[in-house]
């Protein structure tokens, strides 16, 4: 299993604060066979390459937060069917 974590922001510093910037670039990946081998430093197996499917998504938007009200959002989706 690997988890990936996109960061969406970024911070520029400042004469006086830390500007947080969102950072809007499009991520293009394969949903099948993502190939990280050329990646991996170390021994590699050829019974257990590092080689990824898309299993599913965590999408976080929001954060504004007041007294009476969160408007945080998330939405999860899956990309197979459990079977149990």
């Amino acid at each position: 299993m690997l988890v990936l974590h996109l960061k969406r922001f970024q911070y520029i510093p400042g004469q006086y604060f830390v500007h947080r910037e969102k950072i809007s670039e499009l991520i293009d990946f394969p949903v099948d066979g993502l190939d990280l081998r050329k990646y991996v430093i170390g021994p590699q197996f050829a019974d257990s390459p590092p080689i990824y499917d898309l299993y599913a998504v965590s999408h976080h938007m929001g954060g504004a937060k007041t007294i009476n009200l969160n408007l945080n959002h998330m939405d999860i989706m899956g990309m197979y069917q459990l079977v149990i």
